[in-house]
């Protein structure tokens, strides 16, 4: 049986898919009354053309999110997102699960008959080639073909500023923590302090926080003070971390402990290597205590 968050992740990108179908008409509908208006100056005429193809460039983004994000949501893995916890703050994310729900269907309809609302209009427009259509059109064709050199890029970019770390022999050092000052001394931790990790994709670390942690003010408290004894070198490393994990690109990885709550993107990393070294150093002292 499908979980609430992934039926709510799954809502979610459909509800997007279908802003983007909205979009989509109205840009549509605004290039043909863009065409309808020709005659005019040679900078009118330019300026038109470039907002046909910013409009198009909205449209095409907006779809490349929500495929982005139907893909993830259904690959989402509820068991590998579910915890444990009892606190009031797991109890009101649970409550949160409905009430998304019930927001996103009302949401989807709302977008429904606004689209219904736009195909009418544009079925009652008048169509005609333009160079503002054939701009509006060949802008979607030239995103297709830069799209993957240009995720290329945003991705090697995502990764000079996120999070970096090394696995050791004892455990991880993270030797960049994006928000955190320049020069930071790298913060280690040893496989002997957690009690889990957990690769996520974007979409389940936006579900895991959540309809898991919620809305946690206890651990927000936590964070704001290590953070500020981190900075000023009060500390060796804060025990609680989520700067990042909103971040869409790249990878997300739950480092968890009794007192350890660490959650941030590391692009450039797939936590093929992290997870390896974990489960290996588990059965070690599994090993050992037998």
């Amino acid at each position: 049986m499908m979980g609430k968050p992934k039926l709510n992740e799954i809502l979610l990108a459909i509800a997007l898919a279908a802003f983007g179908i909205l979009a989509l008409v109205v840009s549509l509908l605004f290039v043909l009354q863009l065409a309808a208006g020709l005659g005019g100056t040679q900078e009118s005429a330019t300026g038109r053309l470039a907002l046909a193809a910013g409009a198009a460039l909205i449209c095409a983004v907006i779809f490349e999110a929500a495929t982005q994000r139907l893909r993830q949501a259904l690959a989402l893995n509820q068991a590998k997102i579910s915890t444990d916890d009892t606190t009031i703050y797991r109890q009101i994310a649970g409550v949160t699960q409905y009430t998304d729900l019930a927001k996103g269907c009302l949401g989807l309809g709302v977008v429904l008959i606004l689209i219904g609302v736009a195909v009418d209009l544009v079925l009652h427009s008048p169509l005609r080639t333009s160079t503002e259509l054939i701009v509006y059109l060949a802008t979607f064709l030239v995103y297709l073909v830069v799209r993957r050199p240009l995720f290329t890029k945003l991705t090697r970019l995502a990764a000079a500023v996120s999070s970096q770390y090394a696995v050791t022999a004892s455990g991880l050092t993270i030797s960049r923590m994006s928000g955190m000052r320049r020069g930071q001394a790298p913060v280690a931790i040893g496989f002997d302090e957690i009690d889990e990790i957990k690769v996520f994709t974007p979409a389940e670390a936006q579900a895991y926080m959540r309809y898991e942690v919620g809305p946690n003010l206890d651990l927000a408290a936590k964070e704001m003070s290590d953070r500020v004894a981190f900075t000023t070198g009060r500390i060796p490393r804060p025990s609680v971390y989520t700067f990042g994990w909103e971040n869409t690109i790249g990878t997300t990885i739950l480092i968890r402990g009794p007192s350890l709550f660490y959650l941030t993107n590391f692009s450039g990393h797939d936590g093929t290597d992290l997870l390896r070294a974990f489960t290996e150093y588990r059965q070690h002292r599994a090993a050992e205590g037998n």
